[in-house]
């Protein structure tokens, strides 16, 4: 793999050019040609590049270089096209998430980063994902937590409780499944920073105070 894709090291395609994103969608529709002799072994890492059409004959192309190729590497055995298949996959996972990580990209200015302003955006984008995925546990918690207190409650609640009274907890559990995980988030109950967020459309006073009275 890293003969074909000229990189000495399948975790770091920081410095790899892969096939332009146009070319492999032209080809996607059938509007472009795919891959050349010279492209022959060129991977596609744009949106979708685990399963593009480019890819896959890239990957036939890796598995006829590999059939190829075993006499001169002296392997032994025989290991069917499925699994190196599933081995070449891998293999372009891991550069993918390298190269998109590291890969330096044409700024605003038009200029190429350097490695280390590309480094820089990847270290800021890696901190954002990590925030982003706290938010979002905290958010699917704080869900499961207020359905749970309303289900506590509807089995709690009295023979003798008011009509009023079970309205409010239908019509809380209606508001509930409506707002779903991305609208547990709430200035009214949570003190973080990260955890306020554009209150949507759909919310308004009445809301915030019935999750209130809820928590």
């Amino acid at each position: 793999f890293r003969e074909m894709t000229k990189q000495t090291n399948i975790t770091d395609f920081r410095s790899y050019s892969p096939i332009d994103d146009a070319i492999a969608e032209a080809f996607e529709k059938g509007e472009g040609p795919g891959p050349t002799d010279l492209t022959r072994y060129r991977l596609h890492f744009g949106n979708g590049y685990h399963k593009s059409r480019w890819n896959k004959v890239i990957i036939a192309n890796m598995l006829t270089f590999t059939a190829e190729g075993k006499g001169s590497y002296r392997m032994e055995g025989d290991i069917d096209n499925e699994a190196l298949k599933a081995f070449f996959s891998d293999f372009i996972k891991e550069a993918q998430t390298s190269w998109a990580r590291y890969g330096r990209r044409i700024g605003k200015d038009d200029n190429l980063e350097t490695s280390q302003e590309a480094k820089e955006r990847a270290d800021q984008y890696s901190e954002l994902h990590k925030e982003s995925c706290r938010i979002s546990s905290r958010k699917h918690a704080k869900l499961a937590r207020r359905r749970l207190g309303v289900s506590l409650l509807e089995n709690i609640l009295p023979p003798s409780a008011s009509q009023i009274d079970l309205t409010k907890l239908h019509q809380t559990r209606q508001v509930l499944d409506s707002l779903d995980h991305e609208g547990m988030s709430s200035e009214e109950s949570d003190n973080e920073g990260g955890l306020i967020v554009t209150i949507p459309y759909y919310r308004r006073r009445i809301v915030s105070q019935m999750m209130s009275d809820l928590d």
